[in-house]
């Protein structure tokens, strides 16, 4: 879960049976560590859910973070950069702006 940024902000484009998303994210739980994150995002200018396996070409995980208090807690930065996935891995785009 990402609450500390505008989640929105990564962008999912269609491109001949794949869906390719830039994006930044800052403070991602499991981020190092995750075999697959959940993405929020725009496509087709709704709101939609991008499903990112570890290891997918573009997906860059930040260094863990130290956070106090959450000595346990894998945190870290995700970076997505022209990164490819299935669009069998994306829920929605939803017409349902509240997601």
């Amino acid at each position: 879960m990402n609450i500390d940024n505008e989640p929105m902000t990564a962008a999912g484009v269609r491109e001949n049976g794949f869906v390719r998303i830039n994006a930044e994210k800052s403070y991602v739980i499991n981020g190092p560590v995750a075999d697959f994150t959940a993405v929020v995002g725009i496509m087709d200018n709704k709101p939609a859910i991008f499903i990112v396996e570890k290891g997918a070409g573009g997906l860059i995980p930040g260094k863990r973070l130290d956070m106090v208090g959450f000595d346990g807690a894998a945190v870290s930065g995700l970076t997505l950069d022209n990164c490819l996935i299935s669009e069998d891995s994306v829920i929605g785009p939803f017409d349902d702006k509240s997601v």
